[in-house]
C-alpha cells in the first residue's frame, strides 16, 4: 500500500497506525465492491497482516497489538469478515541465504537493514515468539506443497474457513488432497488471551484474490517468510 510522505518517519507511531488503518480499509473496500455471489466464494490474501505495524512502530509499537487484534475481531463479527494469520517459519541460515539473493536482485532493499544478520535475527525472533493462527515451516518444499500445507493448516485454525477452503480446491493446477505429512508440517496455533506482539515492513505488496482456489501469488513463491492474511467473507 502506498502511503503519504510526511514530515515523519514512516515507522513513527503515527505512521504505522495509518499504515495499520489503511489495511483494514484496503479489505474492507475489496470486500464492499463484491457481489452477494462473489462474497459467498471469496478469500483474499495478502502478504502482510496489520501486526506489522506493531513490530516496526520506533516506539510504543507494543500498543497497537491489543487494538489491531480488537479490529480483527469486530469487523468479523459486523462485516463478516475473517482474518486468519499464516507464519512461514523459515531455519536462519536458509533464511539468511534467501535474503542474500534477494539483495542481489534488489539492492535498495538494505535502506531496510536487510544485509545486516543481526536485523534479521531480531525480526525472525519476533516472529517466531509472536502467536499466529497457523504456523508453516517453509523449508526445500515444492511451492505447491507449501501451499497445500498453508490451507491445510488454515482449515484446522479456523473450522468455519472449510466452507472457502475446501478439501479438494486446487492448490496447483492439479487437485491437491489433505495427507498425514502436511498434518505433521504445519502447526496450528491458536490466539492468546491475552496481548503478545507480529510482523512487518514498508514494502508492502497486496496480493488480494477472489476465488477459493487462487493461490497468494508471489507471497508463496518469492519470500522467504511472510505474514499471509486469509480474509474470509461471510
Amino acid at each position: 500500500m502506498d502511503m503519504p510522505a510526511y514530515s515523519l518517519h514512516p515507522q513513527s507511531l503515527l505512521m504505522e497506525t495509518m499504515w495499520a488503518t489503511q489495511w483494514f480499509k484496503h479489505v474492507l473496500e475489496k470486500a464492499a465492491s463484491l457481489s452477494d455471489e462473489e462474497r459467498a466464494n471469496a478469500v483474499f490474501v495478502a502478504d502482510r497482516s496489520p501486526y506489522s505495524a506493531a513490530f516496526y512502530a520506533r516506539r510504543d509499537g507494543a500498543l497497537l497489538e491489543p487494538v489491531i487484534r480488537s479490529q480483527i475481531e469486530e469487523i468479523k463479527e459486523e462485516a463478516g469478515v475473517h482474518v486468519i494469520t499464516v507464519h512461514l517459519a523459515v531455519a536462519p541460515e536458509l533464511l539468511w541465504s534467501r535474503i542474500q539473493d534477494r539483495l542481489v536482485r534488489e539492492p535498495f532493499r538494505v535502506r531496510y537493514r536487510e544485509g545486516e544478520r543481526s536485523w534479521m535475527e531480531t525480526t525472525q525472533a519476533w516472529y517466531d515468539a509472536f502467536q499466529w493462527d497457523v504456523t508453516v515451516h517453509n523449508g526445500e518444499a515444492p511451492v505447491a506443497d507449501l501451499l497445500g500445507q498453508t490451507l491445510d493448516g488454515i482449515r484446522e485454525a479456523a473450522p468455519a474457513a472449510a466452507r472457502f477452503l475446501p478439501v479438494d480446491a486446487p492448490s496447483s493446477p492439479a487437485a491437491r488432497p489433505a495427507s498425514a505429512t502436511t498434518a505433521a508440517q504445519t502447526t496450528p496455533v491458536k490466539r492468546a488471551a491475552s496481548p503478545s506482539s507480529e510482523d512487518g515492513g514498508e514494502d508492502e505488496h497486496d496480493c488480494a484474490s477472489v476465488g477459493s482456489a487462487s493461490p497468494p501469488c508471489a507471497a508463496l513463491s518469492d519470500r522467504s517468510r511472510a505474514a499471509l492474511v486469509a480474509a474470509a467473507l461471510s
